[in-house]
């Protein structure tokens, strides 16, 4: 676990210089948007986990159409004072390389109302700003995870650890009587020698008075 924490740390300091968001074409609702897309270098359930989390502690729910999770309502300082509503799809990059996504994002004000370059270039600027930071976003979403699965496992393994021990005390104790039993049988086995031998002495007194 310790070297994939590390190696979400390098990912996280490398993020910078990765692929920067653009403008692409995407369609929805049969219908060619203006949106923005960008590679992040985790997986897409990862990435996916993450976006979720950013808005849901944002106080934001998301709501599945047609392939895409819409935020409704959104206000981000990196867009500007205005309300839009976010729609985000995500995607593996590829068959081969399951450990890259894509996010494709589409915005909104009001009711199908999108943004396009033509009729809002600054805002969709600030678009590209934000999908440029949501690599690392993602990247600090995933140590920590890797950290509370860390966490969980080294719980695990104290409880585990802790059990073994009372295990030990419990045989000790077991050994202790065992010890104590094996004592007292001893103890026990020298008097009834002792005990045989007296009957025997008596015994051979009694056949001895046979002659008398």
């Amino acid at each position: 676990m310790g070297k994939y924490i590390l190696a979400a740390i390098l990912i996280f300091g490398c993020t910078l210089s990765i692929a920067q968001g653009r403008s692409v074409s995407v369609d929805y609702q049969k219908i060619k948007r203006d949106g923005i897309v960008n590679e992040i270098p985790f997986n897409d359930k990862i990435t996916a986990a993450a976006i979720e989390d950013t808005f849901q502690k944002l106080g934001y729910k998301g709501k599945e159409s047609k392939g895409f999770v819409v935020y409704k309502g959104v206000m981000l300082p990196v867009l500007g004072k205005q309300s839009y509503d976010l729609y985000f799809s995500i995607d593996k990059k590829s068959k081969k390389d399951k450990d890259a996504s894509f996010v494709w994002l589409l915005i909104s004000r009001d009711f199908d109302n999108f943004m396009s370059e033509s009729t809002a270039s600054e805002l969709m600027g600030n678009a590209k700003i934000y999908m440029d930071s949501l690599r690392n976003i993602v990247a600090r979403y995933d140590l920590e995870q890797q950290i509370i699965e860390q966490e969980d496992l080294v719980k695990k393994n104290e409880k585990k650890l802790l059990s073994i021990i009372d295990n030990g005390e419990g045989y000790e104790k077991e050994k202790k009587k065992l010890e104590d039993k094996i004592e007292a049988n001893k103890k026990a086995g020298k008097k009834q020698e002792s005990d045989v031998d007296i009957q025997k002495q008596v015994l051979e007194t009694l056949k001895g008075k046979r002659k008398l």
